[in-house]
């Protein structure tokens, strides 16, 4: 599903809510219902909204129809959002381990990437 359909999905505050009851664990619709204090139509708009994005999963067992979050989208907007920050400069696709394995190995540093640095200055 498209970036922009997550982020729709995710401007609603009530759907943002499900995600944060479902980060405790799976539940079913029912439970939700019951927690959010809404009828069972009004939860399915929202749950298929979801799911649509794949921000939510839902399986049978037995009788029940549970639901659980799919995390895996939301690392996915992290990392488009870690994207967005700092400035854009010529070491940016260095990686920022190689130099300092080579100043390590040459100074007998400790082969931390703060050898070189007082800790309480961290």
């Amino acid at each position: 599903m498209a970036l922009g359909d997550t982020f729709k999905a995710l401007s609603e505050a009530l759907r943002r809510r499900i995600l944060v009851m479902l980060r405790e664990g799976r539940m079913t619709a029912g439970d939700i219902a019951k927690r959010l204090g809404i009828t069972p139509a009004a939860l399915s708009y929202h749950l298929s909204m979801l799911k649509k994005c794949d921000l939510v999963t839902e399986y049978k067992v037995k009788n029940y129809v549970y639901y659980e979050l799919n995390t895996s989208v939301l690392d996915e907007v992290a990392l488009w959002f870690g994207q967005l920050g700092g400035k854009k400069n010529e070491n940016e696709n260095k990686d920022p381990l190689a130099d300092n394995a080579s100043s390590d190995d040459n100074s007998g540093g400790s082969g931390s990437v703060y050898a070189g640095q007082n800790a309480g200055s961290l």
